[in-house]
């Protein structure tokens, strides 16, 4: 499951079941709706070294994963949200909600191009070609984020644009 508190972070160190402890929840915090409806979106998650959680999200580092696994679906009460991965970055570790903002087009497009400009020509970053030539207005992004083992100042993020949105 996604969660959501009232309280930002709250599930980064509280399990399901509300104790404390790893490996936490996935989770969004306040500043997004719960229905999905922001232009950015960010989910996080703890890089778990057993896979679980976002532990799995550092594959997409590997272009031949990239490549082959490029669906993020997402369920809610009353719809089924499909996002294709677009581009998996080492970026800063810097709060997006509050440096870019989820409802601003100016934002997200100032985000999207430091996405762009942090893949360009990185190993283990990768680009969909040809999303990098568009960016529609309107686009919708789910960001999926988690730390990157030695690092503290960055993240590594997925970021898929919503491809397909159908009533369940």
């Amino acid at each position: 499951p996604v969660l959501q508190s009232d309280t930002d972070n709250y599930y980064l160190e509280k399990n399901l079941d509300h104790t404390k402890g790893y490996p936490g929840c996935i989770y969004s915090n306040s500043c997004n709706s719960r229905e999905f409806t922001d232009l950015l979106t960010v989910l996080y998650g703890h890089n778990m070294k057993n896979g679980s959680m976002f532990g799995s999200l550092h594959d997409y580092e590997q272009e031949e994963f990239f490549r082959e696994n490029r669906e993020i679906i997402i369920y809610t009460e009353g719809q089924c949200l499909r996002y294709e991965i677009v581009a998996a970055v080492r970026f800063s570790d810097l709060y997006i909600p509050d440096y870019y903002g989820i409802n601003d087009d100016i934002g997200r497009d100032a985000f999207l191009s430091e996405i762009r400009q942090n893949a360009a020509g990185e190993s283990g970053f990768c680009l969909d070609e040809a999303w990098k030539e568009r960016a529609e207005a309107k686009e919708r992004y789910l960001i999926l984020s988690t730390c990157v083992d030695g690092h503290d100042d960055l993240r590594y993020l997925v970021v898929g644009s919503l491809a397909e949105e159908t009533a369940l």
